[in-house]
């Protein structure tokens, strides 16, 4: 994923019936956020620092917005790469309106996070994130590999929803991680 911010994410605890507060993440799905908080919510920015203006020297570059609609990262292969965020993002689960210069409680330039495409991921991406001790730095990455079923990952996060008790917000993550184990 292009721009994928990191936060100042904690680790929620598990209790010893092997349940998992979901307000660990400061919401449950579909709380409103952005990478800041990396709720599985409704707007939000991917983002990590940079500056448009001089060359993106990769790996290790920071992505930065070009203009309010184009965003410039590295990717795997350590090749600069310019993707306008409106057509990019889509294909990672996110619908985007444009590129954000530091956005308001993230860490520097990113594609907005306005809304996310698959309603299943998005409810099954916190119980699953919480039960396997990720923090909030996880969330969009977890809703990503989701989305494009990365490994098959979209028939196990999406069956951890089952486990949440919407009334008290746990998750049951023992029996979650019994069931929706990939065979």
């Amino acid at each position: 994923m292009f721009g994928c911010g990191k936060t100042d994410g904690r680790v929620p605890s598990q209790d010893a019936a092997g349940t998992a507060p979901l307000d660990s993440f400061g919401g449950g799905p579909g709380a409103g956020g952005n990478s800041a908080n990396a709720e599985a919510g409704t707007s939000g920015t991917i983002a990590t620092a940079g500056s448009a203006g001089t060359p993106l020297s990769c790996p290790g570059a920071a992505v930065r917005c070009v203009d309010a609609a184009t965003v410039e990262f590295c990717d795997v292969d350590g090749s600069a790469q310019t993707v306008v965020c409106k057509e990019g993002m889509p294909a990672e689960g996110f619908f985007s309106s444009g590129c954000q210069s530091d956005a308001p409680g993230a860490k520097g330039d990113g594609c907005t996070v306005d809304a996310f495409l698959d309603p299943d991921c998005q409810a099954a991406t916190p119980p699953f994130t919480v039960c396997v001790g990720g923090t909030v730095d996880d969330l969009l990455d977890v809703y990503a590999a989701c989305f494009t079923d990365l490994k098959g990952a979209q028939a196990i996060v999406s069956c951890y929803r089952d486990y949440l008790d919407q009334a008290t917000q746990l998750v049951d993550c023992e029996a979650a991680q019994a069931a929706c184990a990939k065979p």
